[in-house]
């Protein structure tokens, strides 16, 4: 048996683990994935492997089909929503594995390695679900899109007219302060995937679209940040 199926049968297998005892599970697909770092195709097997148990019990909560009830007559109505919650959280988990992009290695200026060299930010955060970018793209970004996740602030920073973002340190430079904002994100696990997976004109309109309030964006960046999103130009 090849590594690769070695991986997919222990995944699987404390997946299977995690629906029988539903009730009581705490297993975290994607911190798993991380760990054993599978090809994003089987974490998109796995997503699909439960798709029809999912619908099974959507429909059974939301239709109540008759066969289905009497199907999972052992089960209180309460312990089904639990047992969906716990399949959904495998399709998503896998989903949001499978659809990270793998840091792409680009030969780069030496200068721009060396500009972030002592850039201190978050690699991955399990519990949201994102990783951050190479921030050797920063320098040649005009729009840079940053999560902290210890106090749930977005961070939207846009470079000043013909500049481009920049660093020193641990503090971003050459970002506009009137068109650079931070918002706290209710419910980051919704939108911070999207961020990264949308257009780019898209990822900038979902920070508007955030309904808290506006505040200024200081430039410091630390080992609580994400580094969402770097976008060249519009």
């Amino acid at each position: 048996m090849s590594k690769a199926e070695l991986i997919y049968d222990e995944i699987m297998c404390e997946c299977e683990n995690a629906i029988d005892n539903f009730d009581k599970t705490k297993f975290n697909l994607y911190q798993k994935l991380i760990v054993l770092k599978p090809a994003k195709k089987l974490a998109a097997q796995i997503a699909n492997q439960y798709k029809a148990l999912q619908d099974e019990l959507n429909e059974l909560i939301e239709d109540k089909t008759e066969d289905l009830v009497e199907a999972y007559s052992h089960l209180k109505v309460p312990q089904r929503k639990k047992l969906l919650a716990v399949v959904t959280s495998l399709i998503d988990d896998a989903t949001s594995y499978s659809a990270t992009k793998r840091k792409v290695r680009v030969k780069r200026p030496i200068s721009f390695e060396k500009i972030v060299s002592k850039l201190k930010y978050k690699q991955t955060d399990v519990d949201f679900k994102v990783s951050s970018i190479d921030p050797a793209i920063i320098p040649q970004s005009q729009i840079l899109l940053v999560f902290n996740t210890k106090y749930r602030f977005l961070f939207i920073y846009q470079a000043k007219e013909g500049e481009q973002l920049s660093v020193k340190g641990t503090t971003l430079l050459n970002f506009d302060e009137d068109k650079s904002f931070k918002k706290r994100i209710r419910k980051p696990e919704l939108i911070l995937g999207k961020i990264q997976q949308t257009t780019k004109l898209r990822a900038v309109k979902m920070f508007g679209e955030a309904k808290s309030k506006p505040g200024p964006a200081t430039g410091r960046i630390n080992s609580d940040c994400i580094l969402l999103r770097a976008i060249d130009k519009l």
